[in-house]
Parts: C-alpha cells; sequence; structure tokens
C-alpha cells in the first residue's frame, strides 16, 4: 500500500471515490429491497448477548487489520479480503489505515510523522485526538511526497470529500445490512470498543521517558493484557512486533530487548577480560631478576 501511495498521486482519490460510489450503490439495493417493518426497532432480552459479541469483533477488527497491513495473514490473499472487510467496519477504509500504519513503523514516535505519537499527553486527549493526528500525519506524507502545490491540494480535497462521504455510506449500509437492533447493539459497541482499544494500544505500548526518548512495550502482565493476547494474535508484544513486523503473532518473534540485553552483558564480560589480558602481558614482558 505504501509502495502505491509513493507512486501515483490519484491513488487515494481513486480508492476513496471508487468505494464511496461502490457503498452508495449498495445502500440503494438494500434499501429498495428491505420491507417496511424491517426499520421498526422490536429489542428482545436475548439481544444483549450482541453487545459481547460486538465487543469480540471490534478487538478482533484491530488485530486482523493490523496483521493485514503487514501481508501477515495467510493464505496471502486473506490480508487483502480481511483488510477490507476491516476498513468497511472501522469506517474509514483499508488504504488509509493500512498507510499511516506503515508511517508509524517507518518513523516510530516522531512527532511530525507518526501518526499516533504518545508525546506526554493524557489518555483521554490521546484518544480524542488519534484520528485527527492520523488525517494531519497523511496530509503531510501526501504533501511532502507530491510537493504542496495547487494540484496536489485540490487532489488532496477531493480525496478528503470522499474520504468522509465514504465513512456515512459505509455507516448506512451496516444499519441497512444490520436493522435497527442489530446496528444498536452489534455494531455500535464494536466500533466504540475498536475506537477504544486502538486508543489504548497505540498510547501504552509507546511510554515516553524522562530523557526525551520513547520506549516500545511487550505488554503481558495483567488479566486483561493475558486474556487479549491469547485470542488476538498477541497484539501487545509490540516491542518484538517492531522488531518483526512479518510475524502474525509478535508473542512468538524474538524479543529484541533480549538480544540487546545479551549484546550488553557480551560487552562486560569482554570488558572485563581485558584488564586481566594487560596484567599477563606486563607480567610476561618484566625481568624475571627484578
Amino acid at each position: 500500500m505504501l509502495r502505491k501511495f509513493n507512486r501515483n498521486p490519484w491513488f487515494f482519490l481513486q480508492y476513496y471515490a471508487f468505494t464511496f460510489i461502490l457503498f452508495a450503490a449498495l445502500d440503494g439495493v438494500l434499501f429498495a429491497n428491505r420491507p417496511a417493518d424491517f426499520f421498526d426497532f422490536r429489542f428482545q432480552n436475548w439481544d444483549l448477548l450482541l453487545i459481547p459479541a460486538g465487543i469480540f469483533v471490534g478487538i478482533m477488527s484491530a488485530a486482523l487489520i493490523h496483521n493485514a497491513t503487514h501481508s501477515s495473514l495467510r493464505p496471502a490473499w486473506t490480508n487483502r479480503f480481511w483488510g477490507e472487510i476491516c476498513g468497511v467496519h472501522q469506517l474509514y477504509g483499508f488504504l488509509g489505515l493500512s498507510v499511516a500504519h506503515l508511517l508509524h513503523h517507518k518513523y516510530p514516535d516522531d512527532p511530525e510523522r507518526d501518526p499516533h505519537p504518545p508525546d506526554h499527553l493524557p489518555f483521554w486527549k490521546f484518544a480524542l485526538n488519534m484520528r485527527l493526528s492520523l488525517r494531519r500525519c497523511l496530509t503531510h506524507a501526501y504533501l511532502q511526497k507530491w510537493g504542496d502545490s495547487v494540484r496536489s491540494r485540490r487532489i488532496w480535497a477531493a480525496k478528503n470529500f470522499f474520504a468522509a462521504s465514504g465513512m456515512y455510506v459505509r455507516l448506512l449500509f451496516w444499519f441497512l445490512l444490520l436493522g435497527p437492533v442489530g446496528f444498536t447493539a452489534f455494531y455500535i459497541p464494536s466500533l466504540i470498543t475498536n475506537i477504544l482499544f486502538f486508543a489504548h494500544f497505540n498510547y501504552y505500548t509507546h511510554r515516553p521517558t524522562d530523557d526525551g526518548k520513547t520506549v516500545i512495550l511487550n505488554l503481558n502482565h495483567s488479566i486483561y493484557y493475558h486474556v487479549v493476547n491469547r485470542f488476538f494474535f498477541g497484539i501487545y508484544f509490540h516491542r518484538n512486533h517492531h522488531a518483526h513486523p512479518s510475524y502474525a503473532n509478535p508473542r512468538y518473534a524474538p524479543d529484541p530487548a533480549n538480544a540487546e540485553s545479551a549484546a550488553s552483558e557480551l560487552a562486560a564480560e569482554e570488558k572485563q577480560k581485558l584488564p586481566s589480558r594487560k596484567r599477563v602481558a606486563v607480567t610476561a614482558d618484566a625481568d624475571p631478576g627484578e
């Protein structure tokens, strides 16, 4: 996705214009074929089970689009398939979310070029600003690549129109597909969960330090992290993921901190050996008669 973004200035606009037209047409077909009573809100007690199902799907959508972005799912064709499905679920589309994530890997924690640098913001401010920060980062990347010209800004403005309009037709698609009860009890909880999960995931796996640096963390120290890592591809093993993004489950990837620790220990051992070698050399060179 990032290669296409860097090769074709029209790529984003073409994608969002096409998907807007596609989902507008799907909405028309669904609406025309729904009976009048389809839109009646008839809630039953068992519909409450849709809420935890929606929560599960919200987190799974995040995990799947994350792996699809790195083409780590098998077979290979499922990456684009699940990426697009999850992009529809998250409303913004696979293209924008995947390019933003690849920029995050290319410029991790850069305050200008990372779509969601943690900085020293409180969590809720970070969560509320995350989507705005993502759009700002994509705009910066596009204009930096293709030039800050009138032509580039017109193309990007048209893309913004179709991307924003596309979110509305995707939202309407879910309503027309699931009906009032399914939309309210399943889709809305899944979308809210997805947004909050991404915010939590991005915020707590990248933490700023007092010396101005940022550390990337593996998180698996509580019941919450154990459960999420168990069922959702080890997603909180984020330090491993940055070092080995092709692993579908970074829990099983080598931990770069272990490699750094081993290298540090080896260097320390070598440093300790140096003085003893010098003493041996001095003893060997000394005059036995002294």
